[in-house]
Parts: C-alpha cells; structure tokens; sequence
C-alpha cells in the first residue's frame, strides 16, 4: 500500500461541481483582480471568524509583511517571535530591518512561552508575533495580556489555523491583526496562492489595504509606497466555495487524529496542543532518519517541516531546549480528510513495526 503525505484529491473531489461553476461565474464576469468575487470572500470569511476587517492579499508572508509596515516596523525595532516555526514568520522581519528577539516554545504545542516572551521585552521591542503552530491554539490569553501591560502590537499567525477557536473566539481575532495563508495544503487552500488579514483597528486595516495595491488610496491616487499584493478573483472564488466546507473537514482532522492518539499512545511523543485543528499530526521519535526511510520504503509520506530553528539562519547560536529537541525529532503523519482507516492503520502498523 502507498500512502500519501497528503492529497487534495477528497477535497477538491467533495467541491468540483460547485469549483466548476465558481470558475464559470469568473469568466463571465471579465474580473480576474478584484470584483465581486474578492468582496465576497472577504465578506464570507470575516463572518465566519467574527471579524468586521478582513482583507485579502496575494499570499500569507505578504500578509505577515503588510500587517508590520501597517504598524510602522522598521530597522532597529525589535520583534518577538518563537524559535521554531516556518521560514515566513521570520523573513518579513529582514526584508524590514527588523530586529528578530527569539524565544523557546512550549512542550506541548510548540507554541511560544509567554514567560519567555514577558522576559526578552525591552523599551526596543515593538511588536509580538504568536504562532500557531500545527494547528494549535498559542496561549492568546497570556499574549493579550503582555502586549497591554508593555504597549506593544500583537500579530497572530494564523497560516496554519482557519477555524482554530478558543473560549468561541476565532484565531486571528485575539491580537491587533492576524495573518493568514490559503495555501493549497492548508485546512482551507485555494488552488494556488492566497492569503489575509485581520485588524482590529479599522484605520489600520484601510491602510494595509492600500499597501497591498501599490498604496493607493483610490484609482492612480498613490499616496505611500506599496506593493502589488491582490488575491486573484478566481482564487477568492473558490475559497468562498471551500470555506462552507471548512468545519466538516476540520472534524475530519479531529477524528483521524484522534484515532492515531488512541492507537500510538505511550509509544511516540505527541507535540500536540489541547486545543487544535490538526492542520498537521506531529509526533517526536528518536532516530528520527532511520524511522523516514523506513516508512518511505513502505510507501508512506512522511514530512519534517522544520530541519533548522529560525535563529540558526541568522547565525544566531542561543540556545533553546525545547525547540533544539523538537526540531531533531519531530516528523508529520499523514493526515487530511479523505485518508481511509485501512490508509491509517497501514500507517500506525509500519510505524510501530508491526
């Protein structure tokens, strides 16, 4: 048996008549940037998390990107964020000159330790970016809290994280803004590229509307350098398609997750959260290289998303625990709605070597 890392096909199967129509409607209208079809989406999405300032753009990293020039971060203010996450989270901090202030994540979750953070603030530090990590809920109440006391701004990245609630209150909407990505893996993908943002403060989201279509404030009236930065219409089309789907595919997670906890309990790490959308299952095992090419000459997708901590792009040689060793051992089980039992206990039988 063969058993993909992950595959779009149950997915986009489950939606295609309604794909199909979407894309008919694109190409009636003659939009292809912008229209209806944007609005709309920009609409539907800020209903569905309980935002009155939603705002497309190209992809998530822009989105992370505009939300710090909304905030006027630049060269020497320092920025807050954990050790260990994707690349994106980090690169918008040195295209600004941006001061990146790194902080080790916790066990379970791998989601950054508000202790820490309350620890590395200075009278430099401008901004707290919290992670989401996997899926998994950031400590939002305790992030809140930190960026009041020191008057700071709050950036959830939330790339990984469409439909994470807590206490009934959507990822995204905790912070001052939230960043997120429609890439085609996500629990809510476009099938291309895509991505948001949420603010709380409607003047700032008018701006990061502006730097996202070259700063104009209105036809050819450019008043600030921006960037061309527009969600395609076809893209927001699809994803107001996808997004009546998105609770159901999401227990579809929970579920399979569950199933592989029940069945691995006691004989693999867990690095989840308890409070997830299971945007990945990831484990910790040792020997973690012998473990991949076994199940790849099993015929099982496996993924290891972060080889390398974020401080070690920059040279940095701080040391932090928690996310040295998670970062050795971790690997990502197969999971999207689709995947079968039968695909499951393949997958848990070769892993526990059975």
């Amino acid at each position: 048996m063969k058993v993909p890392f992950y595959s779009t096909r149950y997915v986009n199967d489950q939606v295609k008549t309604l794909m199909y129509k979407a894309f008919d409607e694109v190409m009636e209208s003659q939009y292809f940037t912008g229209g209806e079809q944007v609005e709309k989406f920009e609409k539907d999405f800020q209903t569905y998390i309980g935002s009155s300032n939603f705002i497309t753009c190209a992809n998530g990293t822009d989105a992370l990107e505009i939300i710090l020039r909304t905030w006027d971060i630049q060269a020497g203010d320092e920025v807050i964020l954990p050790a260990l996450s994707c690349q994106a989270t980090l690169e918008p901090l040195l295209l600004l000159g941006a001061i990146p202030v790194f902080c080790d994540v916790l066990s379970q979750g791998l989601c950054i330790d508000p202790v820490e953070v309350e620890q590395k603030i200075t009278s430099k530090t401008k901004a707290i970016i919290a992670v989401h990590l996997h899926g998994n809920w950031s400590d939002m109440k305790s992030l809140v809290s930190l960026a009041n006391k020191y008057n700071v701004k709050l950036l959830e990245d939330c790339a990984q994280a469409h439909g994470l609630k807590f206490e009934d209150k959507h990822a995204g909407t905790w912070g001052d803004a939230g960043a997120f990505s429609f890439y085609p893996t996500k629990n809510l993908g476009a099938l291309g590229e895509a991505g948001g943002m949420v603010f709380k403060d409607k003047l700032e989201g008018e701006r990061a509307r502006r730097l996202r279509n070259h700063g104009q404030k209105s036809k050819d009236v450019h008043i600030e350098v921006g960037r061309n930065s527009r969600m395609d219409t076809l893209q927001a089309a699809f994803l107001s398609v996808k997004l009546e789907f998105l609770d159901d595919w999401n227990f579809q997670r929970s579920q399979l997750a569950a199933y592989y906890r029940e069945n691995l309990i006691g004989k693999v790490k867990f690095y989840s959260g308890t409070t997830t959308v299971w945007h990945q299952f990831v484990i910790g095992v040792s020997d973690r290289e012998k473990v991949q090419e076994y199940l790849k000459e099993k015929g099982i997708g496996i993924a290891v998303h972060y080889p390398y901590l974020l401080p070690d792009f920059i040279g940095s040689e701080e040391f932090f625990p928690i996310s040295a060793e998670a970062v050795k051992s971790m690997i990502s089980l197969p999971l999207y709605p689709g995947l079968t039992t039968d695909e499951q206990e393949y997958v848990i039988k070769s892993l526990l070597g059975k």
